[in-house]
């Protein structure tokens, strides 16, 4: 437990977070998170806390993948974000979860008396995810959203929405949504900051859309 506390002074915990971590360790868990999906600087410190206590090796770390959106916010509205164990939550994310994550296997292992394994057979191969292309063009998109979030300043509006489409093949090379906020911090964002309104508000256009008609 004096552990953990000093390591809290280091990394932030939320109020539920910290009780939950203290009432394991009070009841002796043979297994507790501390914290998952470290940032670089949470993992370095606490490597030093491992490495330097190697006499009672209570600290070990567990390999996960984390997904990461190195354009920050860009597209935020479209992509949507994951979980803390990676499964889909909103947008493209949600949509196309069974396409990204793939399907897991099955394996028969076999063990010695000290449960070593020493041998395993695939009953059932696993399915990595498959890739995805939008039609997005990423520049269009930039663009797009730093004209977006200046308009809205400048005329004090709550919020806006943009989409630009290919008039040749319909095909959509940008959607903006502003506010924005970062895909993975999804699951701190509210609910109505993340959803998408270009595609999700309605609107009915009335004698607007007369123009469209006239062109056609």
């Amino acid at each position: 437990l004096s552990l953990f506390r000093d390591i809290n002074k280091k990394i932030t915990f939320t109020g539920d977070e910290k009780k939950n971590i203290e009432e394991r360790i009070r009841r002796g868990d043979k297994f507790t998170w501390i914290k998952r999906k470290l940032s670089p600087e949470e993992y370095e410190f606490l490597k030093n806390i491992k490495e330097s206590d190697r006499n009672n090796p209570i600290l070990d770390f567990v390999e996960e993948y984390k997904r990461v959106y190195p354009q920050n916010t860009t597209a935020c509205h479209i992509l949507g974000g994951v979980g803390l164990d990676e499964q889909g939550l909103y947008g493209l994310e949600y949509e196309l979860d069974p396409i990204l994550r793939g399907t897991t296997g099955k394996a028969r292992v076999k063990c010695d008396a000290r449960r070593r394994a020493f041998k395993l057979s695939y009953l059932d191969e696993p399915q990595p995810g498959r890739d995805v292309y939008l039609t997005i063009d990423s520049s269009i998109q930039f663009f797009v959203e730093r004209e977006l979030q200046n308009t809205v300043e400048q005329n004090g509006a709550k919020g806006g929405t943009v989409i630009v489409m290919d008039a040749r093949d319909g095909a959509i090379m940008a959607m903006a949504g502003y506010p924005a906020f970062s895909p993975e911090q999804v699951k701190n964002t509210p609910s109505l900051m993340v959803k998408n309104s270009a595609v999700s508000f309605l609107y009915h256009p009335g004698s607007t859309f007369k123009v469209v008609l006239a062109s056609i």
